[in-house]
C-alpha cells in the first residue's frame, strides 16, 4: 500500500487513500485509467478498426506513415491485446502506393517476408524514398541548367527567355513534387534547400531561420 501511495500524485492519492488493501487500490487505479473490461474491449475494437482503415497517402512519407501505424498498434498493446509484428509488416506492404511496388517485389524475391521485422522493412523503404528524392533533385538541377543555357542564347538574340514558347515543356518538367518540407511544409523543394532552415543566417538582419531573399527587415533602416 505504501508503494502505491508513494508512487502516485497527490490528486490520485486522494482517490485510493480510503482503501484498506493494495488489491483494492490497484483495482481502483486500473478502472480509473484503463476502464472496465467492457470499456477496454470496445476501445480495442475501435483501434483495430482504425488500424484496418489505415492507408498511406501519396503526400505522406514513409516515416509519417510508419509513425501513424505504430501509434495505433501501441495503443492496442497498451490495452493488453496481443498484436504480432508480422501483421504490422503485412499491413504496411499491402497499403503502400504504387510507386513502392518494385521495392516490394524485390523484397518478396530476396527475403522471407514472414521473418522480416518492421524496422527492417521501414529502413528499406526509407532508403528507396531517399534515392528517389535524390534522382528527382538531379533531374531538377539538369532541367535548371538546360533552361539557363537556353535563356543565355535567347538573351544574345535580344529576346526574353521567359516569353519563349519553346521553354514551356522544360519549365513544366521542372515542377516536381517532393515530400513536405519539415520547415515550411511546402512540397516544391527538398529540406536542405529550404529558405527557412533554422541553421541558416540572414545576411540582411543577421537572424537565423531564413535567407536574405525572404527577410522582412530587408531594406529597412536599423532601429537606433
Amino acid at each position: 500500500m505504501a508503494c502505491l501511495q508513494n508512487g502516485v500524485s497527490d490528486v490520485i492519492f486522494t482517490r485510493i487513500m480510503a482503501y484498506d488493501s493494495p488489491k483494492q487500490a490497484w483495482e481502483k487505479l486500473k478502472e480509473e485509467f484503463m476502464g472496465s473490461d467492457k470499456t477496454r474491449q470496445q476501445q480495442v475494437i475501435n483501434l483495430r478498426r482504425d488500424f484496418e482503415n489505415l492507408k498511406m497517402k501519396e503526400s505522406e512519407t514513409i516515416k509519417q506513415y510508419s509513425d501513424k501505424i505504430m501509434a495505433t498498434v501501441n495503443s492496442i498493446r497498451l490495452l493488453g491485446e496481443d498484436f504480432s509484428e508480422s501483421r504490422v509488416v503485412e499491413k504496411v506492404m499491402t497499403t503502400l502506393p504504387e510507386k513502392f511496388e518494385s521495392n516490394i517485389s524485390s523484397l518478396e524475391d530476396s527475403r522471407d517476408l514472414s521473418a522480416i521485422s518492421f524496422s527492417e522493412l521501414i529502413n528499406s523503404l526509407y532508403a528507396l524514398e531517399q534515392r528517389r528524392a535524390n534522382r528527382q533533385e538531379e533531374h531538377l538541377e539538369k532541367a535548371f541548367q538546360a533552361k539557363a543555357k537556353v535563356g543565355s542564347g535567347s538573351n544574345l538574340k535580344g529576346k526574353k527567355p521567359w516569353l519563349d514558347k519553346r521553354e514551356k515543356p522544360m519549365r513544366d518538367a521542372s515542377k516536381k513534387v517532393f515530400p513536405p518540407c519539415i520547415h515550411c511544409k511546402k512540397t516544391t523543394h527538398l529540406e536542405r534547400y529550404c529558405w527557412y532552415r533554422p541553421d541558416i543566417q540572414c545576411r540582411s538582419c543577421k537572424q537565423f531561420g531564413h535567407v536574405e531573399k525572404v527577410c522582412r527587415s530587408k531594406g529597412k533602416e536599423p532601429v537606433q
